[in-house]
C-alpha cells in the first residue's frame, strides 16, 4: 500500500504532520488546515516549483517538495527503521510526510504501470541504490545522505513530468488531497 504511513503518526492525522506560519494564508494562526471546496479545491496543489524557483508568495496552485531530512524509528517490536521527511508547502502551509524508502519503490512501481490523461506512460525517473548490506546502512551517514539527496531528485524530477502532480497515486504517497487539498489524513 503506497499511503502506508511507516511508524508513529503526528499531531492527529494519520502520519504527517503540518504547521502553518501564520498570517492569512491557508490554515491561519492556529497549525489547522481550511478546508478547500469546489473551484478552490480544484486549483490546489496543481503546479510543483523546484526548490530555486518556489516562494511562499504563491497561491494554492503552486507547490513544492523536498526531503530536508530522516529520522530513526522505532515500530512496536523494537525494530529500528528510518523514514525520510517529505516536506510539502503550499504557501504558508507546510506539511510533512514520513516515508520509508520501501514506500518510495512502491510509488515507482505503481507508476510503472499509471497513464497520464493524454494516455502516454509516465516517465519514472530512477531510485536510488538499494543495499542490502547486514544493517549497517542504517547508520552510516554518508549512506543516508546519498539515499536522501537521490530521494529528492527522484520525486522533484517525477513532479517535474507534465500531469504526474495530477496521478491519484502521486497525490495519496504526497497526502495532498487528504483533507481538503493539503494533506494529513491519508490511508495506512
Amino acid at each position: 500500500d503506497v499511503g502506508a504511513g511507516g511508524g508513529a503518526g503526528w499531531e492527529g492525522d494519520g502520519g504527517g504532520r503540518r504547521r502553518s506560519s501564520g498570517g492569512s494564508g491557508v490554515g491561519g494562526g492556529s497549525g489547522a488546515v481550511a478546508s478547500a471546496s469546489g473551484d478552490e479545491a480544484e486549483r490546489r496543489y496543481e503546479v510543483h516549483l523546484p526548490p530555486d524557483l518556489w516562494s511562499r508568495r504563491f497561491d494554492e496552485k503552486f507547490f513544492n517538495v523536498t526531503i530536508p531530512a530522516h529520522e530513526l524509528r522505532h515500530d512496536a517490536g523494537g525494530s529500528a527503521f528510518r523514514v525520510f521527511l517529505v516536506t510539502v508547502r503550499c504557501g504558508k502551509e507546510e506539511r510533512v510526510v514520513p516515508r520509508r524508502y520501501s514506500e518510495f519503490d512502491q510509488l515507482a512501481d505503481a507508476l510503472a504501470d499509471a497513464r497520464l490523461p493524454n494516455g502516454r506512460r509516465v516517465v519514472v525517473p530512477a531510485l536510488p541504490r538499494k543495499t542490502w548490506s547486514l544493517g549497517s546502512y542504517a547508520k552510516d551517514d554518508a549512506f543516508l545522505e546519498e539515499r536522501r539527496e537521490g530521494l529528492e531528485t527522484f520525486i522533484v524530477r517525477l513532479l517535474s513530468g507534465k500531469g504526474a502532480p495530477q496521478l491519484p497515486v502521486v497525490r495519496e504517497f504526497l497526502r495532498i488531497d487528504a483533507d481538503g487539498g493539503g494533506g494529513g489524513g491519508g490511508s495506512s
